[in-house]
């Protein structure tokens, strides 16, 4: 059975650590703050996507250089999905929804459905994966911690700076040994 996907610490933060187990520092790409531009590759709905979730990111503090392309690939995904849809809405409109009719050998009828119904299915489940990894999921935003997010606690940044003491303590040690 293949081990659980790591969370990164920035998430388990964002999570709440309710069993105030040590979260271990790992190597943090920079945070944007400035809205990115999207890449001139994505269409007009890909465009579209980018600049909204990358607002929701930037927000939530959780969004680097390092994010891009994954990000990238979601909302080239929704392209791709929503095309798709409106292909296949098309089909539905021009009575293409069933490609071939016809008798098995068997003396059953074959009925063919129209592969873009397929296309559209696998592009939803891609649009799902992306989604997953960047907690745009009920699900995967029902496991962060709103305080976390923006607002402050009543203990203010004492959460942050125990996190850079804990790391300054292991990194003297590091060097005395």
């Amino acid at each position: 059975m293949a081990a659980p996907t790591p969370i990164p610490a920035r998430i388990k933060m964002l999570r709440g650590n309710p069993g105030k187990q040590i979260i271990p520092p790992e190597v943090e790409a920079p945070r944007v703050t400035d809205l990115p531009n999207a890449p001139d590759w994505l269409g007009e709905v890909g465009q579209a996507e980018w600049y909204r979730v990358a607002e929701l990111l930037i927000e939530m503090r959780i969004l680097s250089r390092v994010d891009f392309e994954p990000l990238a690939g979601y909302c080239h995904a929704v392209e791709v999905r929503r095309e798709l849809v409106e292909a296949l809405k098309k089909a539905v409109a021009d009575g293409e929804l069933v490609i071939e009719e016809g008798k098995t050998h068997g003396g059953g009828t074959r009925v063919l459905a129209n592969p873009l119904i397929a296309q559209e299915r696998e592009a939803s489940r891609q649009v799902l994966r992306h989604a997953i990894e960047f907690g745009f999921t009920p699900a995967a935003r029902a496991r962060i911690n709103p305080i976390a997010v923006g607002q402050k606690s009543k203990f203010g940044d004492l959460v942050e700076q125990s996190g850079d003491a804990q790391r300054r303590g292991q990194e003297a040690r590091k060097a005395s040994n």
